[in-house]
């Protein structure tokens, strides 16, 4: 386009050359000449044209005006950054703005790190770090320093022991740098006190419940626990000394009926009264020591929740009643002492499933073991004198008469060992799943309750005639027996 239009501005000066020449040639004229007028601009790369008058003859006169050149101006370079990009240097032209020399685009230079000091941060598990300052800029680096951990420094927290009263702590560690637990410390429970009549034989202290109530003894400088009094522990410890004299025994209705946990009686105390801790729901503990002679009727029932019991070898008679309607008691353990169980000793212990008669016993009352619907074995001492087990029941040693049935075997039938001459006194009482029994003709007496409450008895098959039972007698409350069919066999 350029090209063009330069050549067409050539033709024109020409053409204008040539009139001027003519008019020039043929007129004469001592020309008077106008200023100069352009009529095409010169740029920088292209000429002008101009031209001029003259006011005498009307000459015209054409001239070119040259091409003004570049007007250089330089665009000054720029620097790269670590990371900037930069510029280098370049050139336009002042008064067309056509760029002369581009300038070109300088990569950033990047970071450069090379002298990294540690930071002394590191920690007993974790490495520490080092930082490097950029060598070009203010950028810093920071990396991890490589096995600077410095491990925990071991410090061993002491055992603590624990008293009676006390928690104590097995040994552990910790850290002496950052304090974390290395081995934990263990809690140990306190050790609780081990008492001998009242005073704990690990710290000596005096232990026994304070606050319960005295009565002087028939002796001389002995005394009896007649109450609770003010005490208020749960767990009672009966000491073996109040006031100088000698505690000898648990009186009459002492705790009856009183909100206790757990007894623990002195050495010094050798009987336990009548109805001492009878109907003490909440009670699932005695200790008996190794002095109790005699345990008195009803001294323990309806203690519900007592679950075991150890009558210790001093003990020679278990009264009336003594742990009846115990009704969680499983296990009973009689000493080789006692040689009297009295009547309903443990009637209706229902959880009780064995027992074990030692070879002492000489005495067992009527309905000792009955209502016991879970035990399963009434067991004898070989050497006891006076009673066996057959088949798990309880028998005389001569098995002459039959003293109680194990009715936690539940039959619905039973047969009497032979050679059977009586029936004891409340034997089957409570046998509600017994539905036949089986009687021998050498039964000649059947004691009162002995088959109390047995409702499912139906069948009696008897040994013997009509006559011969017509003869036997039969105690009191017998009803279920008497209206049962009987079968003579």
């Amino acid at each position: 386009m350029k090209k063009a239009t330069r050549a067409l501005l050539a033709i024109a000066v020409a053409v204008i050359a040539a009139v001027s020449l003519l008019t020039f040639t043929a007129c004469k004229c001592n020309h008077e000449w106008s200023e100069w007028t352009v009529l095409t601009a010169a740029t920088c790369e292209t000429d002008g044209v101009q031209t001029r008058k003259c006011s005498k003859c009307d000459s015209v006169e054409i001239d070119k005006v040259e091409a003004l050149g570049h007007e250089d101006v330089i665009d000054e370079a720029v620097a790269a950054t670590c990371t900037e990009t930069g510029l280098t240097e370049g050139k336009h032209c002042g008064r067309c703005d056509k760029v002369l020399v581009k300038q070109e685009v300088v990569k950033a230079l990047g970071h450069e790190f090379t002298e990294y000091n540690y930071n002394n941060d590191a920690t007993c598990l974790q490495d520490g770090t080092k930082t490097a300052k950029c060598n070009r800029c203010d950028q810093t680096d920071t990396l991890t320093a490589e096995n600077t951990a410095l491990g925990h420094e071991e410090v061993i927290d002491d055992a603590v022991a624990a008293t009676c009263t006390e928690t104590g702590l097995t040994e552990g560690k910790h850290c002496g740098r950052c304090n974390d637990v290395l081995i934990k410390q263990q809690v140990l429970p306190a050790i609780g006190h081990n008492n001998k009549n009242g005073i704990c034989l690990i710290c000596n202290k005096d232990i026994s419940t304070k606050g319960l109530e005295y009565l002087d003894g028939i002796e001389e400088n002995t005394c009896i626990v007649a109450g609770i009094g003010s005490a208020t522990d749960k767990d009672i410890i009966i000491p073996a000394t109040y006031n100088g004299k000698r505690v000898v025994q648990i009186g009459k209705n002492a705790f009856s009926n009183k909100r206790i946990t757990s007894i623990e009686i002195a050495d010094s105390v050798t009987s336990i009264g009548e109805s001492a801790f009878s109907a003490c729901g909440g009670l699932t503990s005695i200790t008996l020591s190794n002095s109790v002679t005699s345990i008195g009727d009803y001294a323990f029932v309806y203690c519900s929740s007592l679950t075991s019991i150890t009558i210790p070898n001093s003990v020679t008679s278990i009264g009336e009643f003594a742990f009846s309607y115990c009704r969680s008691l499983t296990s009973i353990t009689i000493g080789s002492g006692v040689t009297s169980i009295g009547i309903g000793a443990f009637f209706y212990c229902r959880s009780l499933t064995s027992i074990m008669i030692p070879n002492g016993v000489t005495s067992i009352g009527w309905g000792a073991f009955s209502g016991c619907s879970s035990l399963v074995e009434i067991l004898v001492e070989e050497s006891n004198k006076s009673f066996k087990s057959i088949d798990g029941d309880l028998y005389t040693k001569d098995a002459k008469t039959f003293i109680q049935y194990a009715q936690g075997k539940k039959q619905t039938s039973f047969a009497l060992a032979e050679g059977v001459t009586s029936i004891g006194d409340n034997s089957f009482s409570w046998c509600s799943s017994l539905t036949s029994i089986t009687i021998g003709s050498n039964v000649t007496s059947i004691g009162d309750y002995a088959f109390y409450n047995c409702s499912s008895l139906t069948q009696v098959n008897y040994k013997g005639t009509a006559e011969q039972w017509n003869k036997i007698h039969i105690g009191n409350m017998n009803d279920d027996l008497t209206r049962a069919k009987r079968n003579y066999i």
